[in-house]
């Protein structure tokens, strides 16, 4: 199968919210300086959780992955409800499970 994947730097954070709506926040030039940042240094999106799954496989000495699905641009207002429950997640849990085949155990 092929489907049009990007692999690379994924920003884990607690403070989403602050990217979603930089426009709308107190600090909102300092938000934006800090998205522009991020942006340069290569980080393709950002998400809450991946940072937890690492560090639990790390402690664990477990291997981890996170695939993760593009549902909003950046500066996009609003996230449309309708439009990400109609998104078709087929590929995704195809690159997933095809990526724990591929997962060799950690030494």
């Amino acid at each position: 199968r092929k489907y049009r994947v990007h692999t690379g730097i994924v920003r884990s954070h607690d403070s989403l919210y602050t990217d979603l709506w930089a426009k709308e926040m107190p600090r909102r030039e300092e938000l934006q300086h800090t998205l522009d940042v991020w942006h340069r240094a290569g980080v393709l999106c950002n998400d809450m959780e991946s940072s937890t799954i690492f560090t639990l496989c790390g402690l664990r000495k477990m291997r981890g992955g996170a695939v993760l699905m593009v549902v909003n641009e950046p500066g996009e207002e609003h996230i449309d409800p309708k439009r990400v429950s109609e998104l078709d997640l087929t590929p995704m849990f195809h690159v997933a499970i095809d990526g724990i085949r591929q997962l060799q155990p950690v030494s």
